[in-house]
């Protein structure tokens, strides 16, 4: 999400953060400058969209109201099913 700033946006801030409760880890990255170029859907956020699938969680992506863009993150934090043996 980093790297598509620097690369597509006409960005003059962006803010990132980290967020994790008892049961889930959440990385929020926003800018605020969408790129104006046309240009149609890359793979490289489909690809974390699709890395997160397969841990059990999702990202979502897109534009937001105040003209930014936004990449949200959320994995499942897991749980061991046995404690670790010292």
């Amino acid at each position: 999400a980093l790297r598509n700033v620097s690369k597509h946006a006409a960005a003059t801030a962006v803010d990132v953060g980290v967020f994790r409760d008892e049961d889930t880890f959440k990385l929020e990255i926003r800018n605020d400058g969408v790129s104006h170029a046309a240009r149609g859907p890359g793979i490289g956020l489909r690809l974390a969209a699709f890395e997160a699938l397969q841990h059990g969680g999702m990202v979502e992506f897109g534009p937001t109201a105040d003209a930014g863009w936004r990449v949200r993150l959320v994995v499942p934090l897991q749980r061991d099913a046995a404690p670790e043996v010292r």
